[in-house]
């Protein structure tokens, strides 16, 4: 039985440990082969025991044999060949520290590594992407047409190979070029690591559908002129015509920016249009987390997220006067707020 003190120190939820990504024998995860796979876990009610774990991971395939031990946190392991392997992990609290209490936890997950492919034992081609947990990579997923995912996520390019950077936001155009935004940090381990201030200075990366060729600066510029002010809820997207939009604010001011896409090409600095977005109705103070999405008809639509609640706006795209207005509240079926919840469009 724990002692009283320990029970605080744990709170009030039993703890658990899923990997991620998680697969069960009887639908395991599915991956195309010559990939690689960077796990990580998701904990429940570890508290503050979480800065105080240690984690031993193993690989096995289908004839048994470890063929892969790791100790790091979030391991990474190229799939080479086809086959079943399953994926174990225990955690362990470490002694000492915040964690007033010894605990173990374990976790499988079987992963299916197949041939990429539009037949049945196949793993499909990828239809969408995201930078991982960490903003460290960009992974890849299969979504099928009910938006439930089939394949991955496995990883796909590292977006700054030679810069100490996380993702802040991606797009992707029609011919499958991606076109994301940098946060700089401080320090090697993004998850302890702060953001170094850049006032206002955004630069845009690229990169060719595969990854193939080195990620280049397509674009810099100033989103708010003289101000000093940092920006926050860096977002970008790409409307219809294929042009790309960000959106950033500073709590007070809103600031547009867009330019129209040319791969991995270097946009020119006159190709570029900056604006101070007014509002028609709502503030920028609502704009603490969010994303945005586009129409057929070149509408914005902006996910705002704030501890006051989440807020849906619209900006035409097509027009010189781009102007922000809230438009709807997000809230759940009891009419209660998300808050900063909800992050994604």
């Amino acid at each position: 039985m724990l002692a009283a003190a320990s029970l605080l120190s744990l709170g009030t939820f039993a703890q658990s440990v899923t990997i991620v990504p998680s697969g069960t024998v009887a639908k395991p995860n599915l991956i195309p082969e010559k990939n690689a796979v960077t796990f990580s876990i998701n904990p429940i009610g570890f508290g503050a025991c979480m800065n105080n774990l240690s984690y031993s991971w193993a690989i096995v395939n289908a004839s048994l044999d470890t063929i892969f031990r790791s100790t790091a946190s979030t391991p990474n392991y190229y799939f080479g060949t086809k086959g079943t392997y399953t994926v174990a992990l225990t955690v362990k609290t470490l002694p000492g520290g915040s964690c007033g209490a010894s605990i173990t936890r374990t976790a499988t997950s079987v992963i299916k590594v197949a041939k990429e492919g539009g037949g049945p034992n196949d793993a499909p081609k990828p239809n969408m992407f995201s930078s991982n947990s960490l903003g460290t990579l960009i992974s890849a997923y299969t979504v099928d047409v009910a938006g439930q995912v089939v394949s991955g996520p496995y990883d796909y390019f590292d977006p700054f190979p030679a810069d100490n950077a996380i993702t802040a936001a991606l797009s992707m155009d029609d011919k499958g070029n991606f076109f994301y935004l940098p946060t700089f940090m401080s320090g090697p381990n993004p998850a302890t690591a702060t953001a170094i201030a850049k006032h206002g200075v955004v630069e845009v990366w690229a990169v060719d559908k595969n990854g193939n060729n080195a990620p280049v600066v397509v674009a810099s510029f100033d989103m708010n002129g003289a101000s000093n002010a940092e920006l926050g809820l860096y977002r970008m997207g790409l409307d219809d015509k294929e042009n790309a939009w960000i959106l950033a604010g500073d709590g007070t001011n809103m600031y547009a920016v867009t330019f129209k896409t040319k791969g991995t090409k270097v946009v020119n600095t006159s190709e570029v249009t900056v604006y101070n977005v007014p509002f028609s109705s709502g503030s920028a103070a609502d704009f603490q987390s969010g994303d945005l999405a586009f129409d057929n008809n070149s509408n914005m639509y902006v996910l705002a997220g704030s501890s006051t609640g989440t807020n849906i706006y619209t900006m035409p795209t097509n027009t010189t006067t781009p102007v922000l207005s809230k438009k709807w509240k997000v809230t759940n079926a009891a009419g209660q707020n998300f808050g900063l919840a909800v992050t994604g469009t």
